[in-house]
């Protein structure tokens, strides 16, 4: 036995909202264990179904003693889809979100009626709790048996928390606030991690430098004597010495350029790095290349060759400049097995581009992102591709340098057809238009 306490017709969206708003207020005051809260969701969820895919229908909402000792609380609401399909459990697809809401309450029930689907289900109030036919005759009063729009008692409870919503979001604006609570906690956090990240990149740059020092008055020395073993001062050699102290010379060169590189990284980490700008001779600079290239001997099967630009004048750090192309240049030669490696540049009216460009194994296109990370050396097949030497820093220092003299390193490459590295420097530096963020420190010379 139950008797109806009020129902509420739903035909638009906000009947979903008015339905649990409804449910909680009535689970509130009949004295449900949670206070309404599982039964609120399921009135939604019912409202919901009932808007999305049935004609308008009253969700009725009932108070009776199902069992001696045994009183619930629920609603009933019988419905048509209209798309013509009944409801059951063998189509829950129809209504997922409804069939997981009955999970949430003590029994459901589906029915069919004709056309009509009818759902009803309840929860089981808390024992003991008062009800009498003076209670449910309070309900009736407190809700009217019949609900059209929001009830007053709906809109107490919806200004409450709205009410209660809006100073909830005061306290967090004012924790989040300059001064805040949340924003000085925050800030000072960030305070500690900067402080540290400093003291860590200082103790890092220190650490290079005093590396790089360390190594280098050794290196250097084996890097002179095996040049001067190789150029016969002390005598002839075999065939066989010739090779292995040709071994020693070429691993002492790449470890120097490593350490070279390892300093540099240092200088521009702690910003220490000096810009020596002046106006230069790009053709002057890549006929020093080409000799030097020159005299540290040809890579068998490959042609090295530079077309000297005449009479183009730049202002940038020359030093910085033929480092890259250096860098750029053994990197061709070091991943072109045959063919050429030609350096070459073109002249627009703000900048230049240095182009390094082979025939070597190229690089695929998820690849050259990679090449420009630090440490980074990528994976070789072997008889394709020699797998480089060193740290993995060239690239990455160069991309560096680059930008501290306002430019970048841009890649074209196609694997096994070759790759194309051009160094794009505006003709004049002018610091803080194209330089970055970092204050460098910069002389005239």
């Amino acid at each position: 036995m139950h008797d109806e306490v009020v129902e509420l017709r739903v035909e638009h969206e906000g009947d979903i909202v008015r339905a649990r708003q409804l449910a909680r207020l009535l689970g509130a005051a009949a004295g449900l264990a949670d206070g309404g809260e599982r039964l609120a969701g399921m009135a939604a969820e019912a409202a919901r179904y009932v808007f999305a895919d049935c004609q308008p229908a009253y969700l009725r909402f009932w108070l009776g003693a199902l069992a001696p000792q045994r009183r619930a609380l629920g609603l009933e609401v019988s419905c048509r889809r209209r798309d013509g399909q009944l409801l059951n459990q063998d189509n829950r697809a129809l209504a997922p979100g409804l069939f997981e809401a009955f999970g949430t309450v003590d029994q459901h029930s589906i029915d069919q009626c004709g056309d009509d689907t009818r759902i009803r289900l309840h929860q089981w109030l808390v024992p003991g709790h008062a009800f009498d036919a003076g209670s449910l005759e309070r309900l009736r009063a407190d809700f009217g048996m019949t609900v059209r729009g929001v009830t007053m008692a709906a809109v107490r409870l919806q200004n409450h928390e709205l009410l209660t919503q809006m100073l909830a979001l005061q306290q967090w604006q004012h924790r989040l606030a300059p001064g805040g609570g949340v924003a000085a906690e925050l800030h000072a956090q960030i305070g500690v991690h900067a402080a540290d990240l400093a003291r860590l990149a200082a103790a890092n740059s220190r650490f290079l430098a005093s590396v790089g020092h360390e190594l280098r008055g050794p290196l250097s020395s084996i890097y002179a004597i095996s040049r001067l073993l190789l150029a016969r001062t002390d005598g002839e050699l075999t065939d066989e010495q010739e090779t292995q102290v040709r071994l020693i010379h070429e691993a002492s060169g790449e470890l120097l350029a490593s350490v070279d590189d390892l300093a540099d990284l240092a200088r521009i980490e702690s910003g220490t790095m000096v810009l020596r700008l002046g106006e230069f001779d790009v053709g002057e600079l890549y006929t020093r290349l080409r000799d030097t290239f020159g005299a540290l001997g040809a890579k068998p099967g490959v042609v090295l060759s530079f077309e000297v630009p005449p009479g183009l004048v730049v202002f940038s750090d020359r030093h910085k400049v033929a480092q890259i192309l250096r860098n750029l240049i053994v990197n061709a030669l070091k991943f072109t097995l045959e063919g050429a490696v030609r350096v070459s540049c073109t002249v627009d009216a703000e900048h230049v581009r240095l182009l390094v460009a082979d025939t070597g194994i190229g690089i695929a296109p998820e690849d050259v992102q990679l090449i420009f990370r630090e440490n980074v050396q990528l994976a070789g097949d072997a008889g394709v591709r020699p797998l480089g030497a060193g740290l993995g820093l060239g690239l990455a220092l160069s991309q560096r340098l680059a930008t501290a003299i306002g430019g970048r390193i841009e890649v074209q490459s196609e694997p096994r057809t070759g790759s194309v590295f051009a160094l794009r420097i505006p003709r004049r530096y002018l610091a803080g238009n194209d330089s970055p963020k970092d204050a460098w420190s910069a002389e005239s010379g």
